[in-house]
């Protein structure tokens, strides 16, 4: 896949980020997913951690308490949008120092000057690659880029994948929710949801049509292996719609 055509399929991504609204029309199960993947990787307040197709910086979001702590993190997003988002996200929560934001390619990342890391993660982003070369291509790159023992959480949908499933599934977390009330909650799953669907039909088209890749539990083990890791650890997330995968950078 060109960086065109995958810009194209991030095109209505993009227009969210650019005009706030992907927050607050993201499941709540795909933001638990995100900081669930960020408590996965536990860094420490030296470490320095890469975010590989950070979109709107949603994760920055997630990472405050540990960036209160002295905690560095770069984020590269290869839409325009996205990426201009990430960044106003940093000045919003007051890390702009502690926070870079690098548009680019995660299949180019080594010309991007990133430098080491203590840790990364990639949060449903490589599986939007379209070949399987490709794919391998990026979590090799990542791992280029990681220290010796360092922890990489990578999280694709799985081969289960489907709009059906994920929107029920929020709907279940959202009427157990006790940080809103139950108006707000109601709103949520009646009128933002069905909108929010529409968009994840197309994406579930394009996974139909591997245009993206929905992953099974060998291929993560596979791409990971020959991306440098071990000690690979795979859970289903995401109401059995996705796998997050931690392991080490031999």
């Amino acid at each position: 896949m060109t960086t065109s055509v995958l810009l194209t399929k991030k095109s209505a991504w993009s227009f969210f980020y650019r005009f706030g609204l992907f927050d607050p029309v993201i499941p709540i199960n795909y933001d638990l997913s995100i900081k669930g993947a960020f408590e996965a990787l536990a860094p420490k307040p030296t470490n320095r951690v890469l975010d590989v197709g950070c979109g709107n910086g949603r994760l920055f979001y997630h990472a405050r308490s540990w960036l209160a702590e002295g905690g560095r993190l770069v984020g590269v997003e290869l839409s325009k949008g996205g990426a201009e988002s990430a960044r106003y996200r940093t000045e919003q929560l007051g890390f702009a120092d502690q926070i870079t934001v690098k548009q680019g390619d995660m299949r180019q990342l080594k010309e991007l000057e990133l430098g080491v890391f203590d840790g990364a993660v990639s949060h449903f982003s490589i599986y939007m690659l379209q070949t399987q070369p490709e794919r391998q291509a990026a979590v090799k790159q990542v791992g280029n880029l990681l220290k010796p023992g360092a922890k990489f959480v990578f999280a694709v949908p799985s081969e289960t994948w489907s709009v059906r499933e994920i929107f029920a599934d929020a709907c279940q977390v959202e009427s157990k929710r006790s940080d809103i009330n139950w108006l707000h909650s109601a709103f949520r799953q009646w009128v933002v949801y069905p909108m929010t669907a529409i968009g994840f039909r197309d994406l579930e088209k394009g996974l139909d049509e591997d245009l993206f890749h929905r992953y099974t539990p060998e291929e993560i083990t596979e791409h990971l292996t020959k991306g440098g890791f071990e000690d690979i650890q795979i859970e289903r997330i995401y109401g059995g719609n996705g796998y997050r995968a931690v392991a080490r950078k031999i």
